[in-house]
C-alpha cells in the first residue's frame, strides 16, 4: 500500500470518526432538550393547578366575573401543556391520563359552581351562604384540585429521576466520546508514525547519513502535541455540561419552594371554607334563636293591651283607648314579620324530604286552601295540562305554589278574574341556555301587574310596593320564602309582567330535571 492509499484510508477513517461522534452529540443533545422541554411542561402544569386555585378562592370570596374569565384563561393554557405527553414509561402515561382526566372534571365542576352563584345573583347579600349544592361543589373542587396536584407532584419526581438518568447517560456519552477520541488519536498517531512518519524520517535520515557518511546514526521520532489540543476541547464540554447541571438543581429547588407553596395556599383555602360554613351555620342559628324568643314579649305585650282594653276600657281615656286600638294591630303585625323571620330561618335549617311527587295532587291540595277565596272572588282556575311527576319535596314545592297563587288571588283587580297555573319544557341550565331539557312551571293572572324597576325588589325581604292596609295586607316575605325553597331545589325564578296587565311567574325545579 503506498503512502496516498494510505492517506486516503487514514482520511476515509477520520470521516467515519467524526461522524460517529456527531452522531453521539446530537443524541445526547437531543435527550437532554426532550428532557427539559418535558420538566418545562410539568412545571406549567403545576404552576397552572396553583392559578387555578388562587383564582377559584378569589371567585368565591367575590363571586365577580374577573376570576371567571381568567379561571378559564388559565384553564385552557393548562390544556395546551397537558397535550404534551412525550412519556417514557407506563407510570408517566398513567400519571398524564390522571391528570386529564382531572382537568376536565375541574371545568365541569367550576362551571357548574359559577352557574349555582349566577342563579342566587338576586339574594340578599348581607345574608348569604353556600348552599348544600354549592358546599358539595367546592368540596368536590378541592378534591379534585389535590388529586391534581399530587399527581402532578408524582409526575414531576419522575421526570426528576428522568433527569438524573439522562445526564448519566449524557455524561457517559462524554465519557465514551472522550476514550473514543483518544484511542483513535492514538492509534492514528501510532499508524502514522508508523507506517509514514517514520518510515519518511528513516529514509530522510538514511539518505542524510549516507550524503554525511554516518550510516550508523539511530533514528529518532517525536509525537506531535494534537491529544493535547483535543483534551482542552473536551474540557471546554464539560464545563458548559457542568452550567447546565447547576442550572437543571436550581429549577429543581424552584419547583420544591412552589409545591409547597400549593400546599400552603390549599390548607389555607380549606380553612376559609371551614370558617364561611361556621359563620353561616351560626347566622342562621342566631336568626332562629332571635326570632323564637322576641316572640315571647310581644304575646305579653298584646295580652296586657288586651287586657286593659277589656277590663279598663271605660275608665281610661278615648286617646288611650285609641292608643291601644293601634297598638293591637302593630303587636300582631310585629310577630308576622317574626314568624316570617322564623320561617325563612327554617327554610335553611331544615333537611330537604326528597321523593317521587305527583306535582297535579300537590296543586290540587293547595287550590283547597283558596276553595273559598276562589267562589267569594268568582276567579277561574285553570289548568291547561295535568302537572308531571318529578322527584321534590312535596311540603316545600306546595309552599312555592301557595305563595304565587295567594298574590295572583290578592293583587287580582279585574271584573273578569283568572289564574292559570302550568308547565312546559325548557332548559335545565341555570342560565336558561343549556341543552338538557326538564320543566318550567307558572303561575300566570290578569292582575294589577308589575312595574319592571320593580322585579328585584319583590323578591327582598319584608318588600312591599303597596301600603300594609292595601290588597289584604301582609309582610311581604312570601317572595322570598319563593326564591329561597326554588334555590334550594337548584332551580331557578324569573317573572314576566305588563303594569296593570298581569304577570306571569316562571320557576324550575333542577332536583325533578
Amino acid at each position: 500500500m503506498n503512502i496516498k492509499q494510505k492517506f486516503q484510508l487514514n482520511i476515509a477513517l477520520s470521516i467515519g470518526l467524526i461522524s460517529g461522534i456527531g452522531l453521539i452529540v446530537f443524541w445526547s443533545s437531543q435527550l437532554l432538550e426532550e428532557t427539559f422541554l418535558k420538566k418545562y411542561s410539568i412545571d406549567q402544569i403545576i404552576h397552572g393547578i396553583f392559578d387555578l386555585n388562587l383564582l377559584t378562592e378569589d371567585y368565591l370570596l367575590h363571586q365577580e366575573t374577573r376570576p371567571v374569565r381568567q379561571w378559564h384563561s388559565t384553564h385552557d393554557d393548562l390544556s395546551r401543556h397537558l397535550m404534551f405527553q412525550s412519556s417514557s414509561s407506563n407510570a408517566e402515561q398513567f400519571l398524564y391520563k390522571e391528570i386529564q382526566l382531572s382537568h376536565t372534571k375541574l371545568d365541569t365542576i367550576f362551571s357548574s359552581l359559577v352557574a349555582e352563584f349566577q342563579s342566587q345573583n338576586f339574594r340578599n347579600k348581607s345574608a348569604a351562604q353556600f348552599s348544600p349544592k354549592q358546599e358539595r361543589l367546592i368540596s368536590q373542587l378541592q378534591t379534585v384540585s389535590m388529586s391534581m396536584v399530587s399527581n402532578a407532584k408524582q409526575l414531576s419526581a419522575l421526570n426528576k429521576n428522568e433527569v438524573g438518568s439522562t445526564l448519566r447517560k449524557a455524561n457517559a456519552a462524554a465519557i465514551v466520546f472522550v476514550v473514543i477520541v483518544a484511542f483513535a488519536f492514538m492509534l492514528n498517531s501510532i499508524l502514522l508514525n508508523q507506517k509514514i512518519i517514520k518510515p519518511i524520517t528513516a529514509l530522510h535520515q538514511g539518505i542524510q547519513s549516507i550524503i554525511a557518511q554516518h550510516l550508523n546514526l539511530p533514528v529518532e521520532v517525536k509525537p506531535g502535541d494534537e491529544l493535547e489540543q483535543l483534551t482542552d476541547t473536551f474540557e471546554q464540554m464539560k464545563e458548559k455540561l457542568d452550567e447546565a447541571q447547576g442550572m437543571l438543581h436550581q429549577e429543581i429547588e424552584k419547583q420544591k419552594r412552589s409545591n409547597v407553596l400549593i400546599e400552603e395556599l390549599n390548607e389555607n383555602l380549606s380553612k376559609q371554607v371551614n370558617a364561611l360554613a361556621a359563620s353561616n351555620k351560626e347566622l342562621d342559628d342566631f336568626a332562629y334563636i332571635a326570632a323564637h324568643d322576641l316572640k315571647e314579649p310581644l304575646r305579653a305585650i298584646r295580652f296586657y293591651a288586651q287586657s286593659l282594653t277589656n277590663e279598663n276600657s271605660r275608665q281610661l281615656s278615648e286617646n288611650a283607648n285609641e292608643k291601644l286600638d293601634r297598638m293591637l294591630p302593630l303587636t300582631q303585625q310585629m310577630e308576622d314579620l317574626i314568624d316570617a323571620l322564623l320561617f325563612y330561618s327554617r327554610v335553611g335549617r331544615t333537611e330537604q324530604a326528597y321523593q317521587e311527587v305527583n306535582l297535579q295532587s300537590t296543586l290540587n291540595n293547595v287550590l283547597k286552601r283558596f276553595l273559598h277565596s276562589i267562589e267569594e272572588s268568582c276567579i277561574e282556575i285553570r289548568v291547561p295540562h295535568p302537572l308531571p311527576t318529578l322527584f321534590c319535596d312535596s311540603i316545600r314545592v306546595g309552599e312555592v305554589f301557595y305563595n304565587l297563587i295567594s298574590n295572583a288571588v290578592k293583587y287580582s283587580d279585574k271584573l273578569n278574574k283568572w289564574i292559570e297555573i302550568g308547565w312546559q319544557e325548557g332548559n335545565s341550565d341555570a342560565t336558561g341556555k343549556g341543552k338538557k331539557k326538564s320543566y318550567i312551571f307558572y303561575v300566570k293572572d290578569n292582575g294589577i301587574g308589575i312595574q319592571e324597576k320593580h322585579f328585584d325588589a319583590i323578591f327582598q325581604m319584608f318588600r312591599r310596593l303597596h301600603g300594609k292596609d292595601k290588597f289584604g295586607g301582609g309582610v311581604g316575605a312570601g317572595l322570598t320564602f319563593v326564591k329561597k325553597i326554588i334555590a334550594q331545589h337548584e332551580g331557578r325564578i324569573w317573572l314576566e309582567s305588563t303594569y296593570k296587565e298581569g304577570s306571569t311567574f316562571y320557576f324550575t325545579l333542577q332536583k325533578g330535571a
